[in-house]
């Protein structure tokens, strides 16, 4: 048994004697093997500075019936925001704000509107000037009362998310489809920017399947995605171990641990780890290694696999060094014999 399992071992036990009101000693259950204390103590640190997740927080505010949304206790959106921008459909919602398919009265146009009640224009005007055809393109931001408003691109067609639910593709689109994300993603943490959000919910598909990239550092704050984290096991499944530490480095790696995460759904249907806790989810994202994805799904070639594992590395040192080498990878993989 390796060094790193019998920690992770007794860090789950740590864990477990914990939730049933047991405070345990690290040196009690280190007694047979010492040489772990050290390591052991270094992980029940950084578990404890997550003790966050294990904090009840209100639920998110409900959409309003009318034609304008509740983003929070007294704030109702108008069904025009901005003077221009009319609001027609509410397309998803979140703990701080609505997007929702609009038309542009100036120029008689649809598009898209994210409402929210963070402040946003200044990261909505640096996003603005990300100019890439798999990256959704923000054309307007402000204020109207009480709310900060974004508008961007109308993409017509379905998510990632939806795709899985109703036909999940095959292990060739998979690799294509994340391929083609990880390109677009290499622009942009080029750029100086980093994602952070990166779901299946996040990669639109256009009309001819092509995946485009939304949410771009809009409005994702370590507030809003703490917030989705403590309230939705969905959002927690896709972020990397450095999200869950207090003083864990967020970088570009972190976005293909992420998209790791998307590929090992597309290819067996499942992300890699579940639990009915929030809290038992996020030791298993920091200690535990995913089920083999050829053992959930045979037919996904070995070379793919290995893919999909370096991606979902604890380490971020052992994933692949950039989204570009991680697209170079899967091109490579999909020109194989």
């Amino acid at each position: 048994m390796s060094r790193q399992v019998r920690v992770a071992q007794l860090l789950v036990r740590w864990d477990e004697l914990r939730e049933q009101g047991q405070e345990v000693h690290p040196e009690k259950l280190c007694a047979d093997s010492p040489e772990l204390l050290d390591e052991l103590q270094g992980q029940i640190q950084r578990l404890r500075s997550m003790d966050w997740l294990d904090t009840p927080m209100d639920e998110p505010p409900a959409s309003s019936n009318g034609q304008a949304g509740n983003t929070g206790p007294g704030l109702t959106i108008p069904a025009t925001v901005g003077g221009r921008y009319r609001l027609e459909q509410l397309i998803a919602e979140g703990g701080f704000g609505q997007v929702w398919r609009a038309t542009d009265t100036a120029l008689r146009r649809p598009v898209a509107v994210k409402v929210t009640t963070l402040e946003c224009v200044g990261e909505a005007r640096r996003v603005a000037r990300l100019r890439h055809h798999g990256i959704v393109s923000v054309h307007d931001v402000g204020h109207d009362v009480g709310f900060c408003f974004i508008v961007f691109d109308l993409v017509e067609g379905t998510d990632l998310a939806r795709r899985i639910r109703d036909s999940r593709p095959g292990w060739q689109e998979a690799a294509r489809v994340v391929a083609e994300v990880a390109g677009h993603l290499h622009y942009a943490h080029e750029k100086g920017f980093v994602h952070r959000d990166i779901k299946p919910a996040n990669i639109l598909l256009d009309d001819s399947g092509r995946p485009v990239l939304a949410d771009f550092g809009i409005a994702v704050t370590e507030c809003e995605l703490r917030h989705e984290a403590m309230t939705s096991t969905g959002t927690l499944a896709y972020m990397s171990p450095e999200q869950l530490t207090t003083s864990g480095q967020v970088d570009h790696r972190t976005d293909v641990y992420s998209l790791g995460v998307v590929l090992y759904e597309l290819l067996t249907g499942r992300v890699p780890f579940t639990d009915r806790t929030l809290a038992g989810l996020r030791r298993r994202i920091l200690t535990e290694d995913p089920q083999p994805v050829r053992s959930l799904n045979g037919s996904v070639p070995a070379p793919l696999e290995r893919i999909c594992t370096k991606c979902l590395s604890k380490g971020a040192g052992d994933r692949y060094g950039s989204a570009g080498e991680l697209a170079e990878a899967l091109g490579t993989f999909l020109k194989s014999p």
